[in-house]
């Protein structure tokens, strides 16, 4: 069994909100320089996006969603020799 950390703290916020180009441009620069941690959920499809410093994650309910995704966002994606595609996951280049 694994050691849990009981000193690490964690906080959970949540808001609802629109996506739109820019609204979150501060938060994805101080998530890129890692100093702040955030995700989203799409109420809409269950779909997750995770940014952390060098990329993000993208976390879907199905297969199909997620290979939708992928062929939409090809130009983005690491090879698949770095970071291999799980069941409903792609991970993306910054």
């Amino acid at each position: 069994m694994q050691a849990v950390d009981t000193d690490t703290v964690v906080s959970v916020f949540g808001v609802a909100g629109v996506w739109t180009p820019g609204r979150y441009a501060v938060l994805l620069r101080g998530i890129a320089e890692a100093k702040a941690q955030a995700l989203w959920v799409a109420n809409s499809s269950a779909a997750v996006f995770a940014p952390y410093d060098g990329g993000a994650d993208l976390l879907y309910p199905s297969e199909w969603q997620r290979d939708a995704a992928r062929d939409r966002l090809v130009e983005w994606l690491w090879p698949r020799a770095e970071r291999p595609m799980t069941s409903h996951h792609i991970s993306c280049t910054a």
